[in-house]
Parts: structure tokens; sequence; C-alpha cells
């Protein structure tokens, strides 16, 4: 039998997206060989120089530097192309977008997928005519990477779209996608985190204590965030007994700011850089503090941790943490006396814990990725 093959696009804007295709491809190889041949593209690894740094470097630096700008820009282009007053920007961003997007359409006609996933907006919007022909593949699909849809993702000729809550499909069914293209899956996250640990075990393979309560801290992958501050406050008022693993990401400098905390803490502080091992600091952990994008909020929930955050970014990880505050998963707060006292609280409190611990593992989807890609050979 001939073997379909799948074109995966991602985009590294944040990781997600790139994360959520990854875990995809992962899937295919390992329990679809025989049926499915996977490509994954990363569609800012083939935009020019001048793009990407317009484009994608833009990006990571108003997240960074500037949340709250980009929050205005977030909910500006939320919106239905028909409201004129907003129309404007979304056309001229659509426009520049374009002149990358037909070196996309060359590639991907060179390939001829039959079936296109997009993990990223981008490729879906500027692949939403195409769709309505069946041109360039057979079938086009989406899978969302966050709890709330943007009208980004909204393409109305795509065939398929895959979401993680039944929310999110009836947002897609009010901007006008029909509800039988719409399949409340999960976001696929990597098998490791669809895996049932011993926790202790796990602890002592990774040099831990074994009987202590143990927080995980992700910075993210390049160490965003006002750590070092925090730190100072978190380790002069939590008195109560556990021990912290803090994962640093790609941040070199940060990694090195904050080795004195492992040696002024041996025995509270583990300090690691980046990690393809998450899944394993996450198995050993209690709880969590960390941003809540999309593909972190699925691993985590999927591990059966809490997730504590502050500050989120307005946009999708703001309303990624509604939808964790809803299902009593996250804590969330607004500075570091907040963070603080909500660890205290988790430490202290073991009802609260654990009954936070299951409400997370209670809404997970695990086998996102499986479900999509079996779905795809059946349709």
């Amino acid at each position: 039998m001939k073997k379909k093959r799948i074109l995966i696009l991602s985009g590294s804007t944040g990781g997600g997206h790139v994360s959520a295709a990854l875990s995809l491809e992962n899937c295919a190889a390992k329990s679809f060989s025989s049926e499915l041949e996977v490509i994954h593209i990363d569609i800012i690894e083939h935009m020019s120089k001048v793009f990407k740094k317009i484009y994608a470097d833009s990006y990571n630096n108003i997240i960074i530097n500037s949340p709250k700008l980009y929050g205005y820009l977030y909910s500006m282009t939320d919106h239905n192309k028909d409201d004129k007053s907003k129309f404007i920007l979304t056309k001229m961003r659509y426009y520049f977008e374009e002149f990358f997007a037909l070196k996309l359409k060359k590639i991907i006609k060179k390939l001829a997928p039959d079936v296109i996933i997009c993990t990223h907006f981008l490729p879906a919007e500027h692949l939403n005519n195409a769709a309505k022909d069946g041109k360039f593949a057979n079938k086009y699909c989406v899978v969302i990477t966050d709890y709330d849809v943007h009208w980004l993702w909204a393409q109305k000729n795509m065939d398929m779209f895959f979401v993680a809550t039944e929310e999110e499909a009836e947002r897609l069914i009010d901007k006008g996608i029909n509800s039988e293209k719409i399949h409340i899956t999960g976001i696929p996250i990597k098998p490791d985190f669809a895996v049932e640990y011993d926790k202790k075990e796990t602890r002592r393979k990774l040099g831990l204590h074994e009987d202590k309560k143990t927080l995980l801290i992700m910075t993210g992958a390049y160490g965003a965030g006002r750590i070092q501050e925090f730190m100072e406050y978190f380790m002069r008022n939590v008195k109560e007994d556990f021990q912290a693993v803090l994962i640093t990401g790609k941040n070199k400098e940060l990694f090195r700011s904050l080795r004195k905390y492992h040696k002024e803490y041996p025995n509270k502080i583990k300090l690691i850089r980046f990690t393809k091992e998450v899944h394993k600091y996450m198995a050993a952990s209690d709880f969590i503090l960390s941003k809540t994008g999309g593909l972190t909020t699925s691993e985590c929930i999927a591990m059966g941790l809490p997730v504590i955050t502050v500050n989120p970014i307005p946009g999708q990880e703001d309303r990624n943490t509604n939808y964790l505050l809803e299902n009593n998963a996250c804590l969330k707060a607004y500075d570091f006396i907040g963070v603080t006292y909500r660890i205290r609280k988790l430490l202290s409190d073991d009802k609260l814990l654990k009954k936070m611990q299951d409400n997370a593992k209670n809404i997970s989807k695990p086998n996102a990725a499986y479900d999509i890609l079996k779905l795809l050979i059946e349709k």
C-alpha cells in the first residue's frame, strides 16, 4: 500500500508550534511508519534573513520586552475580516507575508503532499485559497496550539481542525467553521509526557532527594523573565522543607548568574541548562512555576502538575491561564509576594496540592498526536 505523504508546516515563533509538529512527526514514525511518510518544515527557516529578522525576531523581542504591546496587537488582529475598522492592519500584514508565501508554495508544489497540516496560523492563512481549489494537496488541516482560538486560525477552506477543548470548537463554529470539520483531540505533545513514572525512582535517578516536595521552575526556552529578582525574594521567604529544580533554557548568562543559588543552597536548588529531558523533571516534581504557553500547559497537565504562573503575556498565554484557572489546575499571581505565597500554600497544604494534581490530570489529553494521525488515516 502506498504511504500517505503528510507535510507538516510549523513556525519557530515561540517553541510551541514546532514542538507540536515534532510530536506529530515522532508519533508517525513510532506508530504509523507503514502508513505515513511525514515531512516537517519550519517555515521560519525558509525565510530570507531580512524577512526572518522582521517577522520572527521582532516577535520574540516584543514578547520579552513589550508584552503589553503584543497583547494590543493580538487583540487588534483577533477579529472578523469583515470588520473594516481593523481590517487594514490585517491586510497590510497579509500582503507583507505574501512575498514569503510565494516561496513556500513553490516548495510545497515540489514535495507534492497528500495532506498538509499547519501547526502555525501563517501557512494556514496563506494556503486558504489553495485549499478551496484542492491545489497542492488533497486535504488541509489545522492544529491549534493554544486553549483559545484567534481569528487567524479560522481559515474556512481548511478541511479539518484539531482543538484542545469543547469551548474552542464552539468558538470555531461561531467564526463560521462547519462543526463537522472540528475534532477535539488535544494539543499534540511528545509521547514521553504520556508515560506514568515512579516519582521517587525518577527523583533518585536525577540526583534529587526522594521524599522532599519538589518545585519545578521553568523560565522558558530563552530564559525570559525577572527570575533573578524572584529567586532573591523566594529563598529569603520560603522556610518550608522542599527542593527546587530550576531550568534556565538556552540563556547561558542566566545560568551563570543563578549558579550562586545552587552553591548557597546545594540541598534545595538544582540548576539545569537546556535539557531534552523536561518530562523527567516534570515527573519528579509536585508542581511547577512556569509561563503558560499552549504546549507547556499541555505537558504540565499530562504530567498532573498544577501550574503557578505570574503575569501571563496578554493574548494566548492569558487565555491559556484562564482555562487552567477555570479547571482549578492553576494559581495565578502578579508579583513576587503572590508567587511566594502560592508556593508556600502548595508546600504546606497536601490536600489542596493533591486536588489540583488530580484536576490537571483530568483535563489532559496526552495521546493527541496519535489521535490526530489516526483520524487522518481513517478520513
